[in-house]
């Protein structure tokens, strides 16, 4: 008795929680893929970017969102006052990935806190606090 008791409470707070998912892909018009780079040619096969440098990539490893919606892909990666900065996206304007997938549509980071920028920021104060 016990276990259906549980069952039934695990599935109301599974829709709880599903419920107002459901409402926000409603109203943003448009279900965010699985993956965005299934049907087309990825970035990094695009760009030839070697396996060094796109299995690290944000871009590669969150492949729902195009890479101009990820911060801190190799791409964007600028130095700005001892700290990295991956939200740059004038590269992304001129880019021919952008311009074959990107429709026109104003670029904006979708994903943050996840790129080589942050990996960089992270290691640059684990070696400031050492000092």
């Amino acid at each position: 008795m016990r276990k259906i008791i549980r069952v039934r409470n695990i599935r109301a707070r599974v829709e709880v929680v599903e419920d107002p998912l459901v409402a926000l892909r409603g109203t943003t018009g448009e279900e965010t893929p699985s993956n965005f780079w299934e049907t087309r040619t990825p970035c990094w096969q695009m760009n030839h970017c070697p396996p060094q440098i796109y299995e690290d990539c944000p871009a590669y490893r969150n492949r729902s969102l195009a890479c101009w919606e990820v911060e801190g892909t190799y791409c964007k990666l600028t130095m700005e006052g001892g700290h990295a900065s991956g939200r740059d996206t004038t590269i992304c304007q001129v880019c021919r990935v952008y311009k074959k997938y990107g429709a026109g549509k104003p670029i904006q980071i979708r994903l943050t806190g996840v790129g080589i920028d942050a990996a960089i920021n992270s290691a640059l104060e684990k070696a400031e606090m050492r000092a």
